[in-house]
């Protein structure tokens, strides 16, 4: 067990040894900053994806038109069979009279549109059932569950699903495909900053050999040689973590008022100071095991017997 005055002495050994090697600690410092900042930008990127995505998928759905003469209560049976289904979000009634109040106020500066629907002594449009699912690939599921529902088939005028079947299926590989290339650069990013944040410590090491000899010579433990490296590489982190947060946040408050110009659901800005003592946690956490175990790593070549 160490004593207070053998752990104060190994973490002095560490501080000096981090202010000693000067441009080597800074050059570690920015290196982490780096590795933490592609990593922010993937999460960023990843978050903007997921936004994007979801605010194009609410925009997709079914659409049941309801032939004139079925009753409301009717509908509303279908409706509540519909909305037990485990792979529907919502389902929204939209009436004859509230279909044709849309429709004018769509094209209230259209007076040809407008002169032709008053022409006509009945109500053109259909009653419809809006659906949305859960998920883009549970539309199909949906569709024959319309289909298959013998009950409820005398009701329906039309089904648009064939006419947005297309599209569903291709937005539906366009978020498999984005979520893999995310998963794929994350594994990438998380592996080459291991690897650099790795040798540029073990250069920090090669700087200490000869200290790192002396002190095996002299009958140092190897936890007690490794514990000032420990330290020295928890102050990378700390510090990469530091200068990460900094340059991001500076970063977001110049990107974040052009992006929501371009689309305001997603405000990085607000997202950022929502999320700023979870990221702060976890950027220091990244930080300093990016620090420790690339120490513990680098020092084990001169710990050998």
């Amino acid at each position: 067990m160490l004593s207070f005055n053998k752990l104060k002495k190994i973490i002095v050994s560490g501080y000096k040894d981090f202010y000693r090697n000067g441009w080597l600690s800074v050059a570690t410092i920015i290196v982490i900053a780096i590795t933490l900042f592609m990593i922010n930008t993937l999460v960023l990127v990843n978050f903007l994806s997921e936004t994007v995505l979801s605010s194009l998928q609410d925009k997709i759905d079914i659409t049941i038109q309801i032939k004139s003469e079925v009753s409301e209560d009717k509908i509303f049976e279908l409706k509540d069979k519909l909305e037990q289904m485990k792979e529907v979000k919502s389902v929204s009634y939209t009436s004859q009279e509230k279909a044709l109040e849309n429709f004018r106020e769509a094209h209230k500066n259209d007076e040809k549109f407008l002169q032709s629907i008053q022409e006509l002594d009945t109500n053109p449009l259909f009653a419809s059932l809006n659906i949305k699912a859960r998920q883009l690939n549970q539309y199909a599921q949906i569709d024959r569950f319309i289909s298959d529902d013998k009950e409820h088939q005398g009701i329906i005028e039309k089904v648009n699903y064939q006419e947005n079947q297309k599209p569903i299926s291709v937005f539906s590989r366009l978020i498999e495909t984005v979520r893999k290339m995310i998963i794929f650069l994350a594994i990438i990013f998380s592996f080459l900053a291991i690897l650099i944040t790795f040798n540029t410590i073990r250069l920090a090491m090669y700087a200490h050999r000869r200290e790192i000899e002396i002190m095996r010579l002299v009958g140092a433990t190897s936890w007690y040689i490794r514990m000032p490296f420990i330290i020295e590489g928890i102050l990378f982190g700390i510090l990469g973590c530091f200068a990460t947060l900094t340059i991001t946040y500076f970063l977001i408050i110049i990107i974040s008022p052009k992006l929501v110009d371009f689309m305001p659901e997603f405000n990085l800005a607000l997202y950022f100071k929502s999320n700023l003592l979870m990221i702060i946690f976890l950027q220091l956490a990244a930080g300093i095991s990016l620090g420790t175990i690339s120490s513990l790593i680098a020092i084990r070549k001169y710990l050998r017997v």
